[in-house]
């Protein structure tokens, strides 16, 4: 593009020479040179009825060119003009889109409700004093929660409930074992332990020691064990999927009630010195389960990562009502796309700052309680972890689809504004 700069640059210091000759010629013969004039005047009186504005100095040299050529015979400087260009193109997509104060206020908002449910209403599962010194209230959700399905004295007072039970006898179902002694496997932790137990892995377990007439035991040490209990029934065997799912509908009513999802893999974890008594994070998650800390708490600690979505999807509902139906209308596939993806960024990005509000309120929280590991809102902190990972994968995402179809619709809204540029009225460059 340089050399072809060169000769256009060329070219017009020849037309100005021209020119130059011309105004010199006419100088010498004033009548001539009055006549050119009228006649100038007249072609350009003739332009303007017609609509156009004539540049006189450029009529002559550039009106039999197209008038992409005459754009370029403008610019003074072509090499900064493809610089520009090539900056432009290649500049890179932005990872996220950015957000109104608006969005920030409403961020504001959900974290800070979400932060007020978990301190007033989650708590802790129940009334406790802490390290002998501290009493701390429990969640009434939780209380009443654990209200359900059972009369005063613990028992099921429901007859679903108790023809569950009745129906979903199995080898797994065992609080005590003569083989695990001694290793945490007791009537208060076995539901704990026994990974059958398991809200959402329970029933790979489940299923296995029906068909081997087991019982699949994670102890307190770390340590998976496997002890024989008796074998059902092959038509028990057949049901064995139906026979879990009717045992845990019917245990979660129980006073010692289900463990959190995934929560027994936590005797992995034979790690850490916490606490006054220092204690592993393994032990402490025996602790918290036992003090409540089970499948009926997660739901009431969920409610905080539950406000946090409402409130963000509310209010994305809302924005997209109040805009006008045409502006969503995409122009192409590529484009359509490219807005779908656009979407997803900014709603995880509003929720990954609400969510990360949410956890700080939680942070807080543990601190007033004394560092009681019951206050730690577990289904809170899983959500956050979900929502970073989410921003770590769109952070480090290929952004080059995004950046071709955004050049795309770039070039065609701009050609289209430079094809309105009226070239005949541009000053030539000195």
């Amino acid at each position: 593009m340089g050399d072809h700069n060169k000769e256009i640059l060329e070219q017009r210091d020849d037309l100005q020479d021209i020119a130059s000759e011309l105004g010199d010629l006419v100088g010498g013969n004033m009548d001539i040179g009055e006549q050119i004039g009228e006649l100038g005047k007249e072609l350009a009186e003739i332009y303007k009825l017609a609509g156009i504005e004539l540049d006189m100095e450029l009529s002559t040299s550039t009106q039999d060119l197209d008038w992409e050529d005459r754009l370029f015979i403008q610019q003074s400087d072509l090499n900064e003009l493809e610089k520009n260009i090539s900056t432009e193109i290649n500049a890179g997509v932005k990872r996220f889109p950015k957000l109104s104060p608006l969005d920030w206020a409403v961020i504001g908002i959900a974290g800070t409700v979400a932060s007020a449910l978990d301190l007033l209403v989650v708590k802790i599962p129940k009334d406790t004093v802490y390290m002998k010194d501290h009493f701390q209230s429990g969640s009434k959700l939780t209380s009443w929660l654990r209200t359900l399905g059972v009369d005063n004295e613990g028992a099921l007072n429901s007859d679903f409930l108790k023809w569950c039970e009745k129906v979903s006898k199995n080898p797994y179902d065992r609080s005590t074992h003569p083989d695990l002694r001694g290793i945490g496997f007791a009537p208060q932790t076995h539901r704990l332990h026994g990974l059958a137990h398991d809200p959402l892995f329970g029933i790979i377990f489940g299923l296995l020691d029906m068909i081997n007439g087991s019982m699949t035991v994670l102890d307190k040490n770390g340590l998976v064990r496997v002890v024989k209990t008796f074998n059902p029934k092959t038509s028990q065997k057949v049901f064995a999927p139906l026979i879990w799912f009717a045992h845990i509908i019917s245990d979660v009513c129980t006073s010692a009630g289900i463990p959190i999802p995934g929560w027994a893999f936590l005797q992995f974890a034979q790690f850490g010195k916490l606490g006054p008594k220092d204690r592993s994070v393994a032990d402490i998650s025996r602790w918290m389960y036992m003090n409540g800390y089970d499948l009926r708490h997660f739901l009431t600690m969920s409610i905080v990562p539950g406000a946090v979505e409402a409130i963000i999807m509310a209010y994305v509902l809302l924005m997209r009502l109040s805009k006008r139906p045409e502006l969503d209308i995409p122009t192409s596939k590529a484009t359509k796309e490219l807005a779908d993806i656009q979407q997803k960024l900014y709603l995880e990005k509003m929720r990954f700052f609400a969510h990360s509000i949410a956890v700080s309120g939680n942070a807080l929280k543990i601190c007033f309680s004394k560092g009681n590991p019951l206050a730690i809102n577990f289904a809170e902190w899983v959500t956050f972890a979900r929502k970073t990972v989410v921003m770590g994968v769109a952070v480090s995402r290929d952004t080059t689809p995004e950046r071709i179809i955004r050049n795309s619709g770039v070039i065609g809204d701009k050609w289209e504004e430079i094809r309105k540029i009226p070239i005949g009225q541009i000053e030539r460059s000195e």
